[in-house]
């Protein structure tokens, strides 16, 4: 069975479920479901290794590939919500193969999703003339990425921030990490900010 070399993104995503349960052969990988597209606001979300994002060391590079692999995840989830939880499970582990990292990602995808209409009634609120809706789907993801982060975990602000920042360079438009810094600085939550962060940024 061979695919069209245009293939709507949303249809590919809706049928991943059937095509993950055919026969060997027919379970082609998200990567090469998103990177057949041009029908997405994001071209670069297929599962690829960004060329630009600067090699850190140890556990914070770890770290980062696995946030990059739970924005791919929230991407998938919000152009199909109906896609099952063990195939994102399924996916994080192909895609990262560390345990630990795996969880983390997990972790990060999950939290996301579950208190996601907190979320975004936080990030509307801060983000003005801006519905969530209405954001790009890389862009509204890198900020619910970051914005839980920021709100419920034990991540320091810089960098949830930094790192939202970087996905959004990645796999983002032009304009996305000053449009995504504008949103998550606002959402810094006072307790934690420092005195640097006493103005919030211009979105």
């Amino acid at each position: 069975m061979t695919f069209p070399t245009k293939v709507s993104v949303v249809w590919a995503l809706a049928h991943t479920d059937a095509l993950f349960a055919g026969k060997r052969g027919l379970k082609p990988t998200l990567h090469r479901l998103l990177s057949e597209t041009s029908t997405i606001d994001s071209p670069r979300l297929g599962m690829i290794e960004p060329k630009h994002v600067e090699v850190q060391n140890g556990m914070s590079t770890r770290r980062h590939k696995a946030r990059e692999v739970a924005l791919q995840m929230l991407f998938q989830k919000d152009l199909n919500p109906d896609v099952a939880p063990d195939l994102i499970r399924e996916q994080i582990q192909e895609a990262l193969k560390d345990e630990q990292l795996g969880r983390f990602a997990w972790s990060l995808f999950a939290g996301v999703t579950e208190s996601r209409a907190v979320i975004d009634e936080k990030i509307e609120a801060v983000a003005s003339h801006w519905s969530v809706s209405r954001m790009p789907t890389t862009d509204r993801n890198a900020i619910r990425l970051g914005a839980f982060e920021l709100l419920f975990t034990d991540t320091p602000p810089r960098v949830a921030i930094d790192e939202a920042l970087e996905l959004a360079k990645s796999f983002g438009s032009a304009n996305s990490s000053a449009f995504v810094n504008g949103v998550l600085d606002r959402l810094i939550p006072k307790e934690k900010r420092t005195p640097v962060e006493e103005q919030p940024a211009e979105s």
